[in-house]
């Protein structure tokens, strides 16, 4: 089962960076055409045992031209090698049960996102599977993950936290977002910048019931107040998010993919409406040119402007298969 992360190639835009983990703790990168031709598959030449969790979450964020990648790695007493994996493959995408995990950057190099005594290591760790990034695109990034916040009383829930980290600084400012609903623990989260003003979005499932758990998303940059993506409530528990926005003059627009309980690729589209200042959405669709993706396996999602690229691995597949989502006959 399948972490992956993917962003356009910043110094060739014709091309997506598709950085996935491998079974021995370590990044894989590899460099996949927009227009779909042969690529070259990354190849395991001796790499050493790495210290990044696997089974984990991996993120990506493009930041002064740089593409950093954050994922979730071992405190410094657990980084030994790894266990065999299992047969298989590479397990599910969630930290081990009761394991804590650190908030780290991990591409281009590894540095735990915690630091000095105003941000102790208890901030910037956990034992649940979300994590997201998203950019400023000049000197911050923006990392939501998912902790436990107590309240005034005592009273614990799973919330999502927002890590803000400056260019220049490795002492992020890090806190609950406050006006999140209480959310599934096994949760995956995607973010997204929007332009000018609109701030930024988070994506998740909320704890909802036993059978349903509709994906909802918050405005951290603006009012914070959460708000339901309707015809989610089909969505597998746990499953991994992905959302690509195309915005200008002509308006906004989302692209939500997530995975059914069936394990299809599903989109669901978001326009913006200027003058309630909400986001109306389409009913969902299944992506029926995808096939089947991997139970519980990662989706990433990068737009050329043209195209939507999701990356996934198919069921008893092993390699990455990118599904390009025609953008010509939607009305943006």
């Amino acid at each position: 089962m399948s972490q992956c992360a993917a962003i356009l190639n910043p110094g060739l835009t014709d091309q997506v960076l598709l950085y996935y983990l491998t079974e021995n703790e370590q990044i894989a990168l590899e460099h996949r055409p927009i227009d779909g031709a042969q690529h070259a598959k990354y190849t395991d030449n001796g790499t050493l045992p790495g210290y990044v969790v696997t089974p984990g979450s991996l993120c990506v964020a493009l930041r002064q031209g740089v593409p950093y990648v954050y994922g979730f790695t071992k405190p410094k007493d657990e980084q030994t090698a790894p266990a065999a994996p299992a047969a298989g493959g590479s397990g599910g995408e969630k930290p081990p049960t009761g394991k804590i995990s650190i908030i780290s950057k991990v591409s281009p190099l590894y540095n735990p996102v915690t630091a000095s005594l105003s941000t102790p290591t208890s901030k910037t760790t956990s034992t649940l599977p979300g994590l997201a990034a998203c950019s400023d695109g000049k000197a911050i990034d923006y990392v939501y993950f998912l902790n436990v916040h107590t309240d005034e009383d005592g009273n614990t829930f799973k919330k999502i936290f927002q890590a803000t980290i400056t260019a220049g600084s490795d002492d992020p400012n890090v806190g609950a977002l406050e006006k999140c609903p209480v959310v599934y623990g096994q949760s995956k989260l995607a973010a997204v910048t929007l332009q000018g003003v609109m701030g930024r979005l988070v994506f998740f499932q909320d704890l909802g019931t036993t059978s349903k758990k509709e994906i909802h998303y918050i405005n951290p940059g603006l009012d914070g107040e959460p708000h339901n993506v309707p015809d989610t409530d089909t969505a597998n528990h746990g499953t991994s998010i992905a959302v690509t926005y195309i915005g200008n003059s002509a308006g906004h627009t989302l692209f939500l993919y997530w995975l059914s309980k069936t394990h299809d690729l599903m989109r669901s589209i978001g326009t913006y409406e200027a003058v309630s200042k909400t986001w109306a959405w389409k009913p969902s669709e299944t992506m029926t040119g995808a096939g089947y993706v991997e139970q519980e396996g990662a989706i990433a999602a990068v737009c050329d402007g043209n195209h939507n690229h999701v990356f996934y691995r198919k069921s008893g597949g092993k390699e990455f298969s990118s599904f390009k989502d025609d953008l010509a006959n939607i009305k943006i």
